[in-house]
């Protein structure tokens, strides 16, 4: 099976429309609050854990690793697109749920996903929360992003400069610092991922 035929038009429709939409998903969210109170509330999320490091370092599999265990929880591929209302869009698709068979996936890489294996989705969690957690402060919602935004080009700007890997994670800095700014002062990070994404494709 292809992955067009996996990934047909109305499953696209409904992404665009989730993705698009994240006011309508945080509406959405407050329902799934209300709905599921108590079960939320016996959750204790008080010591997350943040899996990160370069592309193709295996977060993959540690995350996958980390999800066997009982005191972890994460996002599966099967909670897309409704990435902020899970339970309610767990409720709701039941009716139409399909198999989870495992695939090797478009990395290339011989690892197997299915519908069920964990991911990071945090782009759409970031358009989700920002607004409402960080917009009003310039700590967390600019000092904070700005620092470990450069602190992090630290490692590729050593594989491909060298000594001079400090020229990558100024120039980091200051184009985190612009876009913080950006999404301080418009409440949004909209214009963040546009400017990233951009910025990706001159590199490239």
């Amino acid at each position: 099976m292809t992955f067009e035929s996996r990934y047909g038009r109305l499953d696209r429709l409904l992404h665009d429309l989730a993705f698009h939409g994240i006011v309508a998903q945080k509406a959405l969210a407050e329902i799934e609050d209300r709905l599921y109170a108590r079960r939320i509330a016996e959750i204790d999320a008080a010591r997350p854990v943040f899996v990160t490091a370069l592309p193709r370092a295996g977060t993959t599999l540690l995350l996958e690793v980390l999800g066997t265990q009982r005191d972890f929880a994460a996002h599966s591929y099967r909670q897309m697109p409704f990435l902020l209302c899970p339970l309610l869009w767990d409720r709701l698709s039941r009716g139409f749920r399909r198999t989870a068979e495992l695939r090797e996936r478009a990395h290339g890489d011989g690892l197997q996903v299915g519908y069920d294996s964990l991911e990071a989705f945090e782009e759409v969690l970031w358009r989700g929360v920002y607004s409402v957690h960080f917009a009003d402060s310039v700590r967390w919602g600019v000092a904070w992003p700005t620092l470990w935004f450069a602190l992090w080009h630290f490692a590729p700007g050593w594989v491909a400069l060298g000594s001079r890997a400090w020229v990558l994670v100024a120039g980091a800095a200051v184009f985190g610092l612009t876009m913080s700014w950006v999404a301080y002062k418009t409440r949004s990070i909209r214009w963040t991922i546009a400017s990233h994404f951009l910025a990706g494709v001159v590199q490239a």
